[in-house]
């Protein structure tokens, strides 16, 4: 690897934010065309995110607290050897502000500035990549076909012969209030009208198994999740980070949006039906059987 080539990028996460980042640092690699592009981010999505052709390696950050001296000066010293020729900070958090105070003051930084943009993050970012001349971006739809991979032995072993509907009930623990209360019913009722239905189910939602009719798949991975979601026919979800995954595809859906969870507006979701409420009890499986019913004839 030749040192003098290398851009640091910064995005710890979550799981979408790195997803919808995708076409940033896609950007940013078209730019810098000679350039290796080195990726500080979680341990959790190292192995996610070090698939991603743009990538040509990742150095985890774990975000440990700032009085573990120790642990900041490790990683300082890790960070240095790569001798970095410019780094695009698209976290701008108040963690980054301090990196870039503390950590890495000597080097070229691109950010926002920690400005809020009034649409969305991922449009913030897009205006510093104009404003700094590096891309004008005309979408913001992450090219994740690097991600995909091949589910042909998952649908043989769990007999599906057919186009299927792809159901997410699940969400994180910390945001159980996400989850639209139904899917068993909507289920049912989709079984009825023979369509073939698939439930799937990650580490932190195994517990849902039991109250779930049809086939389920637990503790996919990455690779898995995307293959699925990108040969599903119709998807049904919470507001969750498999979401990111169908918009980059364009797979048409239906998403719940509760009363914590405000609309994505830089997800492309104009293939998916939106039913948003205060109280996701008060949206009835019938209502989203005949929303599903609409869309799929249209």
């Amino acid at each position: 690897m030749n040192k003098k080539n290398n851009i640091l990028i910064i995005k710890h996460g979550s799981f979408g934010d790195l997803i919808r980042a995708g076409i940033i640092i896609n950007a940013i690699k078209k730019f810098h065309k000679n350039s290796n592009l080195i990726l500080l981010t979680s341990d959790i999505y190292s192995s996610l995110i070090k698939k991603n052709p743009d990538i040509k390696d990742v150095v985890i950050d774990n975000r440990e607290s700032f009085f573990n001296v120790s642990y900041l000066m490790k990683l300082r010293k890790k960070l240095l050897t790569y001798k970095f020729k410019l780094i695009y900070d698209l976290q701008n958090s108040q963690r980054t502000f301090l990196y870039k105070k503390f950590l890495l003051s000597n080097h070229k930084w691109i950010t926002t500035n920690r400005e809020k943009h009034p649409i969305s993050g991922l449009r913030g970012l897009a205006d510093m990549l104009k404003r700094e001349k590096v891309s004008n971006l005309k979408t913001f739809i992450s090219d994740i076909s690097w991600l995909s991979t091949d589910v042909n032995k998952i649908l043989l072993k769990e007999n599906i012969k057919k186009k299927y509907i792809l159901l997410f009930p699940g969400s994180s623990k910390k945001n159980e209030n996400k989850r639209w209360p139904y899917y068993a019913d909507l289920i049912k009722i989709l079984l009825k009208k023979k369509y073939e239905v698939l439930s799937i189910l990650g580490p932190q939602e195994i517990g849902m198994e039991r109250s779930l009719p049809g086939k389920v798949i637990k503790n996919l991975n990455w690779e898995e999740l995307a293959g699925l979601i990108e040969k599903s026919f119709f998807i049904i979800a919470n507001d969750t980070g498999p979401i990111h995954i169908a918009a980059c595809f364009r797979k048409p859906g239906l998403i719940f949006f509760g009363p914590t969870s405000p609309e994505r507006t830089e997800l492309n979701l104009k293939n998916f039906i939106r039913l948003r409420s205060n109280n996701l009890k008060q949206i009835k499986p019938e209502t989203v059987y005949k929303k599903f019913l609409k869309n799929k004839l249209t």
